[in-house]
């Protein structure tokens, strides 16, 4: 996973000879004795690292990135302190600001402590207890403080955020980095915030050829540069529809079967855009993401028989959609089409577009047979059926729309059997399957009530895991459709047809005994 860097708070960044300069930027207003008192003060690297002025702004600093950036989607940080003091001083601050509870240090204590610093001798158990509160999602625990340890070896992938105070070079910065760069659920790439200045120059913190440097570290302004072309993408799959009328974008990705595409394009550019936001760069390409979003979700209405759900978003995207997304609009285009008793009057008060109602109908099916389809096989029958009425839909034989709501009601009749037979869904499972392939017409009872006594003398808990029991299961249905078919010459069944239902009623069996 990439891991992308940005240099923070310049003005306390560092360069060696520029160390008077700052001083006088910062104390102009002082007489020149006294500032030459501070330059003598501040002559050493470890006494500017350490302002007690500059480590509050830093605090101050990581608390706004964290809130605004890391904590809306869940993920967490590491702050990599100057010195074992600077993690507590961090510490104090960020206790004030996002409360004591958020944040935690982790150092190997010293004799000479005070008792500031000796708050935080914890104990080998204690420290491994609070890594794995760090690596807990849920855990309350969001940002972990460290001078020296952790850096190698530790593994958190819900960690996406390191700030770093504290100048690393080579391997030890490259093992650093790679502490945010774990894979993670939604999870682009990871970040370096740096503080001290260390990635300006890259080539001298990383003594390794370029490529090697380009491949671990990424400028946060390419991340940025992402963002106009994945809107561009997003954009070019509708090329040539108008994509101000929502109707007519989601009929395009359903004729031409690009719905995957669009998921993923989107997927790429929720990510992006919430990586990057709330940065104002994002409000020049607010406009058309709210269009994109839109779009999405309309067709995960259209797909899934249900109203918006806001929280399979990341955390700026449902905040747009909550405030800036117009859900009317979408009920309208891609209404949730319930199939019950009413289903006639339902379908009546669709859109009155022949071709949108087709198309509405089709999803809302598709939708609820997938979701029964392995249950019983009544509704593999009715996906089959569905299939053949939309492969057909060009050829005009019949009418596609007549077809549906045939099927429509052929769907509710068979949820209304199911709840009414008053059987176990194994043995409603075997009456199906007995009714399509053996006893198409007549009483089926009696064949039925043998297979399921036949599973039911052999099963067990736990039977699933043992082939031996499958292999007897299967014989003994075998066993009895050979002898229902000799006793019935009407049925004409061979014994490959025997093996074909034994292998199909298998499939419910083993789910629902």
């Amino acid at each position: 996973m990439p891991v992308h860097y940005q240099l923070r708070n310049s003005r306390w960044h560092l360069d060696g000879a520029d160390i008077d300069k700052i001083v006088e930027d910062e104390y102009s207003h002082l007489e020149n004795e006294v500032l030459d008192e501070l330059k003598k003060k501040a002559s050493t690297y470890s006494t500017f690292m350490l302002n007690p002025e500059r480590l509050e702004s830093v605090a101050q600093d990581i608390a706004d990135h964290y809130t605004d950036h890391v904590e809306p989607n869940k993920y967490k940080a590491q702050v990599v302190c100057f010195t074992r003091s600077a993690c507590v001083t961090i510490k104090k601050h960020l206790d004030k600001l996002l409360g004591p509870e958020v944040s935690n240090i982790i150092y190997t204590g010293a004799q000479n402590d005070d008792d500031e610093m000796r708050k935080y001798h914890y104990s080998s158990d204690e420290q491994k207890s609070i890594v794995r509160h760090f690596k807990n999602p849920e855990n309350p625990l969001k940002i972990l403080l460290v001078q020296s340890m952790l850096l190698t070896g530790f593994d958190a992938p819900v960690e996406q955020v390191m700030y770093l105070d504290r100048p690393l070079r080579d391997h030890n910065l490259l093992q650093a980095i790679a502490r945010t760069n774990r894979p993670y659920l939604n999870k682009q790439c990871g970040i370096i915030v740096d503080y001290c200045g260390v990635l300006k120059h890259l080539d001298k913190a990383l003594n390794f050829n370029e490529e090697e440097i380009e491949s671990c570290l990424i400028d946060f302004d390419e991340l940025k540069e992402k963002l106009p072309d994945l809107i561009d993408e997003f954009k070019n799959i509708f090329t040539g529809v108008d994509i101000t009328n929502l109707w007519h974008c989601l009929k395009h990705i359903e004729k031409n079967k690009l719905e995957h595409r669009v998921n993923e394009v989107y997927k790429k550019l929720q990510i992006t855009f919430e990586t990057i936001a709330p940065d104002p760069f994002v409000l020049q390409f607010h406009k058309d993401y709210q269009w994109a979003t839109e779009i999405i979700v309309a067709l995960r209405q259209l797909d899934s028989n249900k109203a918006p759900d806001v929280s399979d978003y990341l955390a700026h995207t449902r905040e747009l959609i909550q405030e800036h997304i117009d859900i009317s609009k979408i009920n309208k285009t891609a209404p949730v089409f319930v199939v019950d008793d009413n289903y006639l009057r339902r379908i009546d008060e669709l859109p009155g577009d022949k071709e949108q109602r087709e198309i509405l109908i089709e999803k809302r099916l598709r939708s609820l047979l997938t979701v029964r389809l392995n249950n019983l096989p009544i509704y593999e029958t009715l996906m089959e059926r569905l299939k053949k009425i939309v492969a057909q839909k060009d050829q005009e034989t019949q009418d596609t729309l007549d077809l549906l709501t045939q099927l429509t009601g052929d769907f509710n009749d068979a949820v209304k059997q199911e709840e009414a037979m008053g059987l176990s869904k194994g043995e409603i499972a075997i009456q199906q399957l007995v009714k399509e392939r053996v006893v198409q017409y007549g009483e089926a009872d009696e064949l039925v009530e043998k297979i399921a006594q036949c599973v039911s003398e052999q099963i067990f808990p736990g039977w699933q895991s043992q082939l031996s029991v499958h292999a007897t299961i299967k014989r003994d249905i075998i066993f009895e459709l050979a002898k229902y078919t000799k006793e019935h010459p009407e049925v004409n069944l061979d014994p490959d047809d025997f093996s074909k239902f034994s292998k199909d009623a298998m499939k419910y069996v083993e789910k629902h005994y």
